[in-house]
């Protein structure tokens, strides 16, 4: 049986907590955004803290995926792994859809509007990092021969100007347009090689070692970073579906998520995790796929039985409720996704196989 790296069973458990946490805070700012600035800045901070989940996750899949090697031929490689993904993100996606006419008698059901829908990233708002990530499948083999053909400062030096024609110049211009103010549009790169470099990031820091001296330095960014979300946001922010500085995109998520990457890599076992709990979070990562997809049913549910009878006032039963829907969240996304996650199995094994 192959050996599990810790570290990144524990950080793709850490991400999805993180992930989770990000659609909890939104109904919670939204209630303080033109209210009470204070408040508001008090929970983006918090919500600041959360924004390394989705690089991570993408980092995870470049330290592994780039690392392998074409084993199988390109047709092979998309039935194994791409269909393992599409497959169930299909399903999924029209039982969201299924769910909406049933909750809103006004959407009548219509496969048609399924399908404009489903290929415009219409169904739920979480799944954009489905068709990110499908779309970056299809070309995995041949990433994996591009970077792993490169030196280590070949590959430093492109992740280095992704960030600053992508993440920096990007985050530059969007601050300035809200000055109506228009810079370096020229020059910036799309958002899917942005998302692309966190893969590069991932390999790069899972295949070289990081002196202790320039790990200080990642950490004490990280922290600026994470400190400087909140003004950037208070900056740019007109409602909070559109928190772009706090994103996996803009700048100021990338050194955090470096720190994030190699804290757990340096110092997880460290922290000398028994031997049930490690094998919990190993058992759990094949789960935490089903995980992301569910909880945005499970988090819309909650908020409505909540919501229907009780909604916080008190900035500290704000912080009290956030915990208490984030934790019900989790437990009832972990048992739904064991679920999904045998039901798809059992299926692949008995159809797709044969």
């Amino acid at each position: 049986m192959k050996s599990r790296v810790k570290y990144c069973d524990a950080l793709r458990m850490f991400a999805i907590l993180c992930i989770v946490l990000i659609h909890v805070f939104p109904s919670f700012r939204e209630q303080y955004l033109n209210v009470n600035h204070k408040y508001y800045f008090i929970l983006t901070f918090l919500d600041s803290l959360t924004r390394t989940g989705v690089p991570i996750f993408f980092m995870i899949t470049g330290a592994f995926m780039l690392s392998k090697k074409n084993k199988y031929s390109y047709k092979n490689f998309l039935s194994k792994r791409l269909l393992k993904l599409f497959i169930p993100f299909l399903i999924l996606s029209l039982f969201y859809y299924l769910y909406d006419c049933f909750i809103n008698k006004s959407i009548k059901f219509s496969l048609i509007l399924f399908i404009k829908l489903f290929t415009t990233n219409g169904i739920r708002y979480h799944f954009w990092f489905m068709y990110v990530i499908l779309l970056i499948y299809l070309f995995i083999p041949y990433l994996r021969i591009f970077v792993q053909n490169l030196k280590r400062e070949n590959l430093k030096n492109i992740i280095i100007l992704i960030f600053i024609f992508g993440n920096v110049l990007g985050t530059i211009n969007l601050l300035c347009s809200k000055y109506d103010f228009s810079i370096f549009s020229s020059f910036i790169l799309p958002d899917i090689l942005r998302y692309l470099n966190y893969l590069f990031l991932g390999y790069y820091l899972y295949n070289y070692e990081v002196k202790v001296n320039k790990r200080k330095i990642i950490y004490a960014l990280g922290i600026i970073s994470i400190c400087l979300m909140p003004f950037a946001d208070s900056i740019f922010i007109d409602n909070v579906k559109n928190d772009i500085m706090l994103e996996a995109q803009s700048m100021f998520a990338f050194a955090p998520s470096i720190a994030i990457f190699i804290l757990f890599k340096y110092n997880y076992y460290k922290l000398k995790i028994s031997n049930k709990v490690n094998k919990f979070i190993s058992d759990s990562v094949p789960l935490i796929f089903y995980i992301y997809m569910i909880h945005i049913f499970v988090l819309e549910c909650i908020e409505n039985i909540i919501f229907k009878y009780y909604y916080p006032n008190r900035f500290i039963m704000v912080i009290v409720m956030i915990c208490i829907i984030f934790l019900f969240t989790i437990i009832i996304s972990y048992i739904l996704a064991y679920v999904l996650y045998k039901l798809f199995n059992f299926v692949y094994s008995k159809v797709i196989k044969n």
